[in-house]
């Protein structure tokens, strides 16, 4: 399945905790020139249509903005008139992009780097079904980015589809993950056996940009150039918003 690969040592991953901060919530590497929240798409009609963010806060109520938070989004207005009708029937998914958005994130990206050819990425070691674990024979591939995982306020998040995560693992760069190698498609390929589930992480050779996904949260982190996050922003799809400071990852 797919063209991603295992490989063996942590050096690639070095320059991310070198940069990170703790003023920084989320300890994204620093120093980039803009960031930006990618938003997970809600579903109706069960997977068939999309429901952006800014529609289920116009509908509820509320003002869309970077640093929405799911939960009160998705929650009407107090106050909000009779007859409200809910736009949304699944909620957005949790510590993935779904594939089409991958897709389109690849696109955008791949013209953003001079080494498409040459990208790195971490696959979470909680999902279940993960497609390298301890009995493959590239287990020393493992790796502990970022120091000491955070304790949350829950010990399992699942999405809708059952998945199962150990949250006090779910930190962006605290966590245990398997270092990946490949080109920029390896964005679009799944890193579990059933089903999508995109990395975790992701950024090229060049370090022109940097995407993380969190586990326990319905949205992702884009750092990179200016003109690449004007352009993740303008995107017809994506629904992005740019930010000043990634905000935590503690809020869904």
């Amino acid at each position: 399945m797919g063209h991603l690969e295992p490989f063996q040592g942590r050096g690639p991953v070095e320059w991310i905790t070198e940069q990170s901060t703790r003023e920084i919530a989320t300890e994204l590497p620093r120093n980039y020139a803009a960031y930006a929240v990618v938003f997970h798409p809600a579903y109706a009609h069960g997977s068939e249509r999309w429901v952006r963010w800014s529609e289920i806060a116009a509908s509820n109520g509320h003002d869309m903005h970077a640093g929405a938070r799911w939960e009160s989004i998705s929650t009407p207005r107090v106050g909000l008139g009779g007859g409200h009708h809910r736009v949304w029937d699944l909620d957005p998914d949790e510590g993935t992009l779904p594939e089409p958005a991958a897709a389109d994130l690849v696109a955008l990206l791949a013209d953003h780097t001079s080494t498409s050819d040459s990208v790195w990425f971490c696959a979470w070691m909680g999902w279940a079904a993960l497609r390298w674990g301890p009995t493959d024979e590239r287990a020393s591939a493992l790796l502990t980015a970022g120091g000491r995982p955070k304790r949350r306020r829950s010990l399992y998040v699942r999405s809708k589809r059952g998945r199962k995560a150990d949250s006090r693992e779910a930190g962006v760069l605290g966590g245990k993950y398997v270092l990946l190698s490949g080109d920029v498609t390896g964005g679009t390929e799944s890193v579990v056996r059933q089903g999508f589930t995109s990395p975790s992480l992701w950024w090229p050779e060049d370090r022109s940009w940097f995407f993380a996904t969190p586990i326990y949260s319905h949205f992702s982190y884009l750092a990179g150039s200016a003109k690449c996050i004007a352009e993740a922003v303008g995107h017809q799809r994506l629904e992005v918003y740019e930010t000043t400071v990634p905000r935590s990852t503690a809020t869904t």
